[in-house]
């Protein structure tokens, strides 16, 4: 995250782009590579967070405004700091329910709220399009300033949204599972900036129906 940060100071917008999806990618594996490693432990579980808070609330914050929110002056820094914040608030409310167990059994397939990683994507989404089409009006600080409160508001939304990590690919449907992370990777490496346009706009169209999963599985009271 701070790597991504150096780049953004550098005008190095690929790069600092790239460093925050390494950041992303590490998040998906650390807590399974302490699994398998059987090393699990509180101290890990802060120290994630505490690396969440940089890698997805401050750095994609800062790179946002050193490329254009900044032109916004006070207003611009506000953004920031509101993002910042909404991190914050949403990395302790997970923290907190995670220690107290107050996330009950059948909601396990989702998340209360935006995660950080896929946050911070949204985030510097804008950045992904200019980079993609090479127009101004994605990085038009305005623009970016209505995607990063709409994000940090929906990160501490009640707004529910899919957990991947819980999900099982049935055995049949492995091949086929196979040959779409293929293309996706084959994508990735053609056409980065398109690709990840497309999964950023993909996964907030996923949210209606998480929404609508989520109240579906929910025990009536």
């Amino acid at each position: 995250g701070l790597t991504s940060v150096r780049f953004a100071l550098a005008a190095s917008w690929e790069m600092a782009v790239a460093a925050i999806l390494v950041a992303a990618l590490l998040d998906t594996m650390d807590g399974r590579l302490a699994r398998m490693l059987g090393s699990t432990s509180r101290f890990g579980a802060e120290l994630d967070s505490f690396a969440d808070f940089v890698s997805f609330g401050i750095s994609p914050a800062l790179v946002m405004y050193f490329l254009t929110l900044h032109q916004l002056e006070g207003k611009g820094w506000a953004v920031v700091l509101f993002f910042a914040v909404c991190m914050a608030l949403r990395l302790a409310r997970f923290n907190t329910r995670s220690i107290e167990g107050q996330t009950p059994s059948w909601s396990q397939a989702f998340f209360i709220g935006v995660p950080a990683p896929a946050a911070a994507i949204l985030a510097i989404t804008p950045l992904i399009m200019h980079l993609e089409w090479k127009s101004k009006i994605f990085i038009n600080p305005i623009v970016v300033s209505c995607v990063m409160v709409l994000v940090g508001g929906l990160m501490v939304s009640q707004v529910p949204t899919y957990s991947f990590k819980t999900v099982k690919i049935p055995y049949k449907l492995v091949r086929p599972f196979l040959v779409v992370v293929t293309l996706l990777i084959a994508s990735l490496f053609n056409a980065p900036w398109l690709t990840l346009a497309l999964i950023a706009c993909g996964y907030v169209a996923t949210i209606p129906f998480s929404f609508r999963s989520y109240i579906l599985q929910k025990p009536k009271e």
